[in-house]
């Protein structure tokens, strides 16, 4: 029994230790704390003002981005009336100037290069989409800049460097609408530069694409089979992509689009090889 109460004991003890540092910590503490009044006041008072500094600046960014976003909207209604696309970029200009780090500053971003573009200033357009080129594919702005970026690098005569993008864009955006249109603008793209194996190519793979609609079967066989033609008869490149069948870039806001009707590819007289070709191509494909 005398040793049990002796193991207790010491259990007690060892309490009594423990109480007693957490006592002497805390009387040290407070100490320290007379003796630098000062500081603890002034360390109290930054910390207040950083929390509401903090406060302030998550509330003063909420007012800015709605602030941002509704008057892009207002702008962009302001400019499908005017029909002023030289003012136009002068004014989305202010608007970056204003609200270049909110999310509608990529929108107007768009919405300038889109212009620029039109206006025939490819070069200020790529310059204008330069700050969305780290945008993800798999986002609506990524995958928008990527396709506006392809069309100003061949409006510039950069053939190569829009290849490049389209093939970008035809492997990675998210959806399967988004890489069949990117594929079939790089497949056309490749057509303009001779390549018209790996146009083909292409194009036999989207009348393939269950996710393509009917009608987009048909066009894109229709267009492998005016490939076929062209590689059949050894003909030179077409100056200008195949005619948009919708009639109207979908990716510019509504209002802001216009008729963007291209040349199409040139047709051969009939009874002609490069017809007698074509049909036969149509058929195979349209087959498959």
């Amino acid at each position: 029994m005398a040793a049990k109460g002796s193991k207790g004991g010491g259990r007690s003890g060892g309490y009594a230790s423990t109480e007693d540092a957490l006592a002497v910590g805390v009387a040290r503490i407070v100490h320290w704390m007379r003796g630098h009044q000062r500081a603890v006041i002034l360390g109290v008072l930054v910390a207040i003002a950083l929390a509401a500094g903090l406060i302030y600046y998550r509330d003063y960014r909420k007012n800015l981005t709605a602030r941002a976003a509704t008057q892009l909207e207002q702008l962009e209604a302001e400019l499908a009336q005017s029909n002023a696309p030289a003012s136009a970029v002068g004014r989305l200009r202010d608007f970056l100037n204003r609200f270049g780090g909110t999310p509608s500053a990529d929108d107007a971003r768009l919405l300038m290069a889109r212009i620029q573009l039109d206006q025939g200033a490819p070069a200020d357009a790529v310059k204008t989409l330069d700050p969305l080129s780290g945008r993800a594919l798999d986002t609506p702005i990524g995958y928008a800049a990527t396709r506006l970026r392809a069309d100003a690098y061949a409006a510039a005569g950069d053939r190569d460097s829009a290849i490049g993008t389209l093939d970008d864009a035809a492997r990675n955006a998210r959806f399967p609408f988004q890489r069949n249109d990117a594929s079939a603008e790089l497949a056309d793209l490749l057509v303009q530069a001779g390549r018209y194996d790996s146009a083909a190519s292409i194009y036999r793979r989207l009348t393939q694409d269950s996710a393509a609609s009917p009608e987009g079967t048909g066009v894109y066989a229709m267009r492998l089979g005016e490939v076929l033609a062209l590689k059949t008869v050894g003909a030179p490149p077409p100056a200008g992509p195949p005619a948009d069948t919708t009639g109207r870039d979908t990716r510019l806001p509504p209002g802001l689009g216009g008729p963007t009707v291209s040349p199409t590819l040139p047709v051969a007289p009939a009874g002609s090889a490069a017809a007698r070709a074509g049909s036969t191509s149509n058929g195979r494909s349209g087959g498959s």
